[in-house]
């Protein structure tokens, strides 16, 4: 079944140990509880067959501790070691009422029993135990008349206690198979005994089973106000066969994975325990034969008459979704007719095929609920928040006008290029993407769609950081498609200067495609390091020749500019690499305009070199801006090229002065090429 309870391992279980030291008492626990449940556990602990003898095996009590919200399960030993006639050793596990309604068989509990083996262990049950994972245990033995006797005095006698006279062998693996059989609400107030000579309580609330020994001739005196179970006849009925099936299969029919997700809605205990089962008869058949509807809805108005309505609703509304592929007309008009019955907490994949179903088969009656009524709007919000996307997305497309009513509840929808390639998607479902993780995941979405033509808004919407971070991530490579997304970015400066500057990994030709559609004075730089240093830095991937030299040529220019903190960085970065491709003549127009402007101007007999006007250019930004000596020192790796930056510079009276600074400094480095510079620095020097 799909909802499957959890296995045994990995839980960490309190535990009690009880025994004589003058007098009955607590000897260890490992945690705290309450004044009244202490008492409570002190009295269970005790022996509770005070004229019988208590087999050497021991016996099982099971009863809930409510204030502090644990199940207590004890095994109890005789202890004849003890001087005093009668004492006992009680081990009690307690077991957390969240865990215990995760376990999906309660039979290995009884594994984890021990004995004390004197004094010296007694330290043991002061802290929890694992519970590790336990091999399948086996199952009970077949007591088939007995058992079936049992469940019928238990279930259809819910407000007696029961007393059952042991068969003897395999019993107490019986006993926890019928409390494993329950849901978890009656699985923790579900009060146990698998040995006793009188009628047991816990809180003035008497034990729901006892069990005493076949050979005991005096239980029907002592057990006056109890149900002996050999006393009841047992019914001849659907819901007793398929206990008893599950008992010796469990959940093959999948009645505990039913007894778990209802039963909170039971108001009842013991009492609901047969009606549920009829239930799950009914529904089991109409899962099978949708047609027997009519089925279903008898067993609700016959077995569950005396429960909330709210209850039968729940039940037909739960099996009409989950069948709902299934439905002939007659039965898919029943559950429209029905549709502000629907119990709101249904489960994930009901909810789902009822509303892929109905928004295929007929979206705009979907469309026509009576929103007014709460039940029914809150029933198809559910509806919404639990379908899948691609089941959204085709209802929206046949129902344009549900649009923005879904997306406001599924934001998620944004992150989804099928939802923009809708043509009634438009900027106004730009607001219903949350957070920057939605936003760039909607601008993902819209640009795998091909919706350029909403660029422009989002950038509004959303700022350029988000659409870049989003482009970075949803384009491989650059392209036509990202020209509208890039060049509405670039509107946003400062937008631009928040993704440079953001710490993430950056394409290169994302930023390639950011320098041809923005000038390099455009971001700003008013406090730190410069954006596109930052970003150059962090930059990966490698770009053709031409785009190698755009993007060098652009990062020159800024660095000669007057909007950036970084100017010598950006120079060592984009100098000689940029020197170097106009000694080749490989600067293409558009970049050589980015930088002649801010380059001085050349005389009409040397326009032509422009590599003398790129040198002149960047010493006259070191020295006129005194920039770093040690960076001027480090524009370029080759000495020569080295040398005609030193004999530019000792052209004037300004760059002489800042050339002794540069002198000074390789004259007290120790780097390896320094004396060379040094010696390139003297010549032009003298």
């Amino acid at each position: 079944m799909a909802d499957e309870l959890t296995p045994t391992g990995g839980l960490i279980l309190h535990q009690a140990l009880h025994g004589y030291s003058d007098g009955h008492r607590q000897l260890a626990v490992s945690v705290a509880l309450t004044p009244r449940d202490q008492k409570t556990l002190l009295a269970l602990s005790d022996t509770s067959g005070a004229s019988a003898r208590v087999g050497d095996s021991g016996y099982l009590t099971g009863y809930p501790l409510s204030e502090s919200g644990y199940f207590a399960l004890a095994r109890t030993w005789p202890a004849p070691e003890m001087q005093r006639p009668g004492c006992v050793w009680t081990h009690t596990l307690l077991i957390e009422f969240t865990d215990l309604a995760s376990l999906r068989d309660l039979l290995p509990l009884a594994w984890l029993f021990r004995r004390p083996a004197g004094s010296n262990s007694y330290g043991d049950y002061a802290k929890p135990t694992p519970m590790g994972e336990m091999p399948d245990a086996p199952g009970p033995a077949c007591f088939d008349s007995w058992a079936r006797q049992v469940l019928t005095a238990l279930y259809e006698m819910p407000k007696a206690s029961v007393v059952a006279a042991s068969p003897g062998g395999e019993v107490e693996a019986l006993i926890l198979e019928i409390w494993s059989q329950q849901w978890p609400r009656l699985r923790r107030n579900f009060r146990f005994c698998t040995f006793t000579d009188r009628l047991r309580m816990a809180d003035g609330i008497g034990f729901d089973l006892q069990l005493v020994s076949a050979s005991d001739r005096g239980v029907r005196s002592r057990f006056t106000d109890a149900v002996l179970a050999e006393s009841v006849a047992s019914v001849s009925s659907s819901w007793l066969d398929d206990a008893m099936v599950d008992l010796a299969s469990p959940d093959i029919r999948g009645l505990r994975t039913f007894f778990k997700t209802l039963g909170s809605d039971v108001s009842g205990g013991r009492e609901s325990f047969a009606s549920l089962c009829r239930l799950h008869g009914a529904i089991r058949a109409f899962e099978n034969n949708p047609r027997s509807i009519g089925d279903a809805i008898a067993v609700l108005q016959g077995d569950m008459g005396s429960q909330p309505a709210v209850l039968a609703r729940s039940m037909v509304a739960k099996s009409a979704f989950a069948c709902v592929e299934m439905l002939d007309d007659a039965g898919y008009e029943f559950l429209w007719k029905h549709i502000d019955h629907i119990d709101l907490r249904l489960d994930d994949a009901a909810t789902s095929t009822f509303f892929r179903t109905a928004w295929l088969r007929s979206p705009r009656r979907i469309a026509g609920l009576p929103m007014g009524k709460s039940a029914i709007a809150s029933a198809l919000n559910r509806v919404w928040d639990d379908a899948d996307v691609a089941t959204l997305i085709t209802g929206i497309s046949l129902a344009p006008d549900f649009a923005d009513r879904v997306v406001a509840r599924r934001s998620d929808l944004t992150g989804h290029s099928a939802f923009w390639e809708i043509g009634s998607v438009g900027a106004g479902h730009l607001q219903f993407a949350l957070g920057d993780d939605g936003r760039q995941s909607a601008v993902a979405a819209m640009y795998v769609a091909g919706r350029g033509e909403l660029a422009m808004a989002a950038v509004r919407e959303f700022g350029a950081r988000i659409i870049l971070a989003a482009i970075a991530t949803a384009a491989t490579e650059p392209g036509l498609p990202i020209r509208p997304w890039i060049g509405a970015a670039c509107t946003d400066p400062g937008g631009v200067a928040a993704y440079l500057v953001s710490g993430d990994i950056v394409h290169r030709w994302l930023l390639l495609a950011l320098a041809h559609q923005q000038e390099p004075d455009a971001v700003p730089n008013e406090v730190g390091a410069d954006p596109w240093l930052l970003a150059w830095q962090r930059s990966q991937g490698k770009l053709d020749d031409a785009g190698a030299v755009f993007i060098f040529a652009f990062l020159l220019s800024r660095a000669l500019g007057r909007h950036t903190r970084s100017p010598a960085e950006l120079a060592l970065i984009a100098f000689e690499a940029t020197h170097d491709a106009a000694a080749r003549g490989a600067i293409p127009d558009d970049a050589w305009g980015l930088l002649e402007r801010r380059l001085p101007r050349a005389s009409i007999w040397s326009d032509w070199d422009r590599c003398r006007q790129i040198r002149e250019g960047i010493v006259e930004a070191f020295v006129d801006n005194q920039l770093s000596p040690a960076q001027f020192a480090c524009l370029t790796e080759r000495i020569s090229l080295f040398r005609p930056l030193a004999e530019t510079a000792a052209a004037t009276s300004r760059g002489r002065k800042y050339l002794r600074l540069v002198k000074q400094t390789l004259a007290s480095s120790r780097h390896r090429s320094s004396a060379e510079r040094l010696r390139a620095v003297e010549a032009a020097l003298d």
